[in-house]
């Protein structure tokens, strides 16, 4: 206002705040040296009421803060110490005017007392003018992190020691400066990092702390209390860190290693030379985590091999000191590694050359490495001892090696066209509730007017289905709208360019060394509704406008064709074969600290992405029984053993418990045996499959399993059917169900369907879904016409609605007349009151 009354502000807004000590006065990026304190953000406020001509009569403060992380060695420790210590040595000499010209005998008087003056004592003496202010002080901080780190004395970075942990820091202060009262608390723990453990453990459990502040012109009383027991854990490893910790911070900066050194230098050469040693010859760390199923030794290219040097133990992690700290501009940073086998291996998969050349950058761009592991070569290694072939497996020298060793599997294809039928131009030339793709899972079709198919037995999936010359081998394919090719078409079953006819059982194996893997299977590769439908149908208005680039069905195609393929493969060798083809996959990576962990594993990895706990096999034709590779918790990946990881198939079971891990005899509780073999080196499909569980529900899981291979890297993701995201703000309880066949025994649900009367259906599997989460559902069969059904806390199940595999349009399908009336018609929230 005109006359100062009003208000004044200070707001100070700080994001993205760090800062480190640097003595060598170098642009050094945060990823070569993270900082001592930060990246923090702040937001401070002041607030001054003010009359009579501005002047103040009350202030208001607050401090709010998301993060601050503070990460500082002992060293750094001493050098903040001397640099502040130095700077109050220097403010010891700033005396105000008067006393500059006092008398001499006050000047001798002042130089006995000047070490014993404080700092910037005129400026507190005037700030003292303002403690009779009205003060409020609010203080919040979200997290505050202060990490004590260890001394620089190895190659293997800067490992954490000591993290105190405040969270929640709440305080509010009233009165004023000379009189503050008012109290903070606070959410207190001290973490220790384990060093044998590599894992953090409380060293002081979480305590809420309070401290209650009672401040007097004279005397100032602070009460700490807990509002739980303090529980300390000080084991002996703990207590041997501390004592080898050199906290130096109180050293006598003026004399040092038998040297003098003047106040006015500030900082001394011994504390400056630390940071510079650190930033010379630290070095970060290089983890290597062995999972190759076989116990390996791993150093240094520059390091020989001895019994003991680099051994890693199956399933352990080992670290090697190799990796610089700071990357030298225009040099190559790269480190090379070299790997033999242990002695217990070669008992195992017998001996193997020592592969040499295993790279590890340190960077971020970083990709696993397939490798081969060649049996030791007959030929006679150089005087040197070095001698290792080019083992990294890329297109290019793939080829080369294979055929040395054995033949990689060969998918022979061949082309399924049709043609639809002359009384149908489009989806409202049939009957309303009618699929014109014919589809045969997830199907919209209804059940009355399409026959139901058996599940499994029919494409995508290792159960072969009939031949293909066979009029039946469609199902209710076959019986709906598509029909052979014309005379002048293409004919049904061709090569790949849809030209020249093509019998399946007339393709032959080269000789008797080949085997079929797998018999005729529908490719059911692409993404659903772009590239293919859900049966691995493409679609054009002619057989001539086929091209490479697949697409789905659009309203006016007329022909339509789907891959088959089938693998062939060169008889595998025994199991305990030493000469047999074994490769490894070298997978690094790089954290934000640039520290580089190295995981060496198979070519070959199971992934669990189901909602249950699995167990998986693997089977070759060279092996006697199937192989357990272990059980797989939900997300969970298994690397499966390099010794393993030549399987052709696999097998998905129940969960083994204790030391049960053998298939039952009657392949209940199993699936069948499915083939892993990608299609190429760069491929992706997936197949259907299905496991009995063998209980008196005559419960089956259905799962799509997923094969993506990436240079020869394999991934095997299991998934479920169906997945079902709750977006509502409450839970959601889902029932899917089933539509039941003419002879199936399984009891119908008492509910109704959507608009319909047709077959009863059954319930297969329920869940509860809190907000935001999501449901995965494999009891349930894709080719049975499934159904989903919902309840919410405090009302009844909705009735049955159809699950399909497309939206609700007029391309391919339409709604019956009763489902159209119901979905479409419009309704009164009356007839949805109890739902």
């Amino acid at each position: 206002n005109p006359d100062g009354t009003g208000s004044k502000t200070l707001h100070v807004s700080i994001d993205n705040a760090s800062s480190l000590v640097n003595t060598e006065f170098e642009r050094v990026s945060p990823a070569q040296a993270p900082p001592m304190i930060g990246p923090a953000g702040a937001e401070f406020r002041v607030v001054y009421a003010t009359e009579n001509l501005g002047c103040v009569v009350s202030q208001d403060v607050s401090l709010d803060c998301e993060a601050v992380k503070i990460c500082v060695t002992p060293n750094d420790f001493a050098i903040m110490c001397n640099i502040s210590q130095s700077m109050f040595d220097r403010l010891r000499d700033i005396s105000s005017p008067a006393e500059q010209d006092s008398s001499s005998e006050k000047e001798n008087h002042n130089t006995s007392t000047e070490k014993n003056m404080r700092p910037l004592s005129s400026f507190v003496r005037y700030k003292k003018k303002g403690t009779g202010i009205a003060t409020a002080i609010r203080v919040e901080v979200h997290a505050v992190s202060f990490v004590l780190l260890k001394a620089y004395k190895s190659y293997l970075g800067s490992p954490e020691f000591l993290d105190f942990c405040l969270s929640d820091l709440k305080g509010r202060f009233e009165g004023c400066m000379s009189a503050l009262s008012g109290e903070t608390s606070a959410l207190l723990s001290v973490n220790y990092y384990n060093s044998d453990a590599s894992d953090w453990e409380y060293a002081m459990e979480p305590v809420e702390l309070l401290v209650e502040v009672d401040q007097m012109p004279n005397e100032l009383v602070l009460q700490l209390s807990a509002k739980s027991m303090i529980q300390l854990n000080f084991t002996g490893l703990l207590l041997r860190e501390v004592a080898d910790m050199k906290f130096d911070i109180k050293q006598d900066r003026r004399e040092r290693d038998g040297k003098v050194f003047d106040d006015g230098l500030g900082l001394n050469p011994s504390a400056l030379s630390t940071v510079g040693l650190r930033r010379a010859t630290e070095a970060r760390s290089v983890k290597v985590l062995n999972v190759t199923g076989f116990d390996v030794h791993v150093v240094p290219d520059s390091t020989a091999f001895s019994p003991e040097s680099g051994l890693i133990s199956n399933g352990e992690t080992c670290t090697v000191e190799a990796l610089p700290a700071t990357p030298l501009a225009g040099a190559d940073n790269d480190l090379s590694f070299s790997m033999r086998l242990a002695s217990s291996a070669v008992a195992d998969i017998g001996d193997r050359e020592i592969i040499y050349d295993l790279i590890v950058r340190p960077s971020a761009s970083q990709e696993p490495r397939l490798h081969l592991l060649p049996p030791v070569s007959p030929i006679p290694h150089p005087a040197n001892g070095r001698f290792s072939p080019d083992t990294v497996l890329t297109e290019e020298s793939n080829a080369t090696i294979e055929m040395s060793l054995s033949a990689e599997p060969v998918v022979e294809y061949c082309m399924h066209n049709q043609r639809i039928s002359s009384l149908v131009a489009d989806v409202y030339s049939t009957p309303k509730g009618c699929d014109i793709l014919s589809g045969s899972v997830w199907t919209p079709a209804d059940e009355d007017t399409a026959d139901l198919e058996s599940g499994p037995n029919s494409i995508g999936t290792q159960r072969s289905p009939a031949s293909p010359r066979s009029p039946s081998r469609e199902g209710s394919t076959q019986k709906g709208y598509w029909v052979k090719p014309y005379q002048n078409d293409s004919p049904e079953w061709t090569d790949m360019t849809c030209t020249l006819r093509m019998a399946l059982e007339r393709v032959m194996l080269p000789d008797s060394n080949w085997m079929w893997a797998n018999d005729w299977t529908v490719d059911l590769s692409g993404r659903l509704g772009e590239s293919t439908d859900a049966d691995g149908w493409e679609y054009q208005t002619d057989f001539e406008s086929f091209t490479r680039t697949r697409r789905d069905y659009q309203r006016g195609d007329s022909c339509r064709r789907r891959r088959w393929t089938r693998t062939r493969m060169i008889k595998p060798p025994q199991l305990n074969d030493p000469q047999r083809l074994l490769r490894f996959v070298w997978d690094p990576s790089t954290d934000e600290h640039g520290n580089v962990c190295v995981v060496i594993r198979s070519n070959l990895r199971i992934i669990n992405r189901t909602g249950g706990a699995l167990s998986f096999f693997l089977f070759s034709p060279s092996w006697l029984h199937d192989m357990a590779v272990g059980n797989a918790e939900p997300d969970e990946k298994i690397n499966v053993p390099v010794a393993l990881a030549n399987a052709v198939y696999m097998r998905i079971g129940r969960a083994s418990t204790g030391d049960d891990k053998t298939i039952p005899e009657d392949d209940h509780g199993c699936s069948d045996r499915l083939m892993i073999l990608p299609l190429s080196p760069n491929s992706s499909n997936f197949l259907r499959t299905s496991m009995e569980m063998g209980d008196v529900s005559g419960t089956v899981l259905h799962f799509l399993v997923k094969i993506i291979s990436k240079r020869g890297i394999v991934d095997v993701i299991v998934e479920p059917v169906l997945r079902i995201i709750n977006l509502l703000p409450c839970q959601v309880e889902c029932q899917i169900g089933e539509v039941l066949d003419k002879n199936d025994k399984r009891s119908p649900d008492i509910k109704p369907a959507v608009g319909k009367t047709g077959r009863p259906i059954t319930m297969t599997e329920t869940l509860s879904m809190g907000s935001g989460e999501e449901g995965k559902f494999t009891a349930v069969n894709p080719w049975r016409k499934p159904h989903v059904s919902f309840r919410v806390p405090g009302y009844k199940w909705s009735l049955w609605q159809k699950i399909i595999n497309r939206r609700h349009s007029t391309e391919t399908w339409r709604p019956s007349e009763t489902e159209e009336e119901w979905n479409f018609a419009s309704k009164s929230d009356a007839d949805f009151s109890d739902e």
